[in-house]
């Protein structure tokens, strides 16, 4: 952890403890929001493979039952499985926008 006396040491210009305090606090506001944002990327990452596993496996359990079922029922299970993938993509969106917001 760098405190206002290292940074003092490492900067050519003499600092007051206020101004040294607030640039110590300043990098620390970076680097958490940096850190926030990666970690929302990771989850994002982890998030669109999991509701695509998801996605699939409804599709392929649709598809087995195809034979049993209308045609254009069909066509409409296929196109709300296609909306709902949508809809949860837009909201992870909004999820992952919310959290940067609320970090800064």
């Amino acid at each position: 952890m760098i405190d206002g006396y290292y940074l003092s040491l490492m900067c050519p210009v003499t600092l007051d403890q206020n101004t040294s305090n607030t640039l110590v606090e300043s990098v620390k506001e970076e680097s958490r929001v940096r850190v926030v944002r990666d970690i929302s990327e990771i989850k994002d990452i982890i998030l669109d493979t999991l509701l695509d596993v998801a996605q699939n496996d409804i599709r392929n359990k649709l598809f087995l039952l195809e034979s049993e079922l209308p045609p254009v029922d069909v066509m409409f299970y296929y196109r709300a499985i296609e909306w709902l993938g949508e809809t949860a993509d837009a909201a992870q969106k909004v999820g992952s926008r919310f959290e940067v917001m609320l970090t800064k």
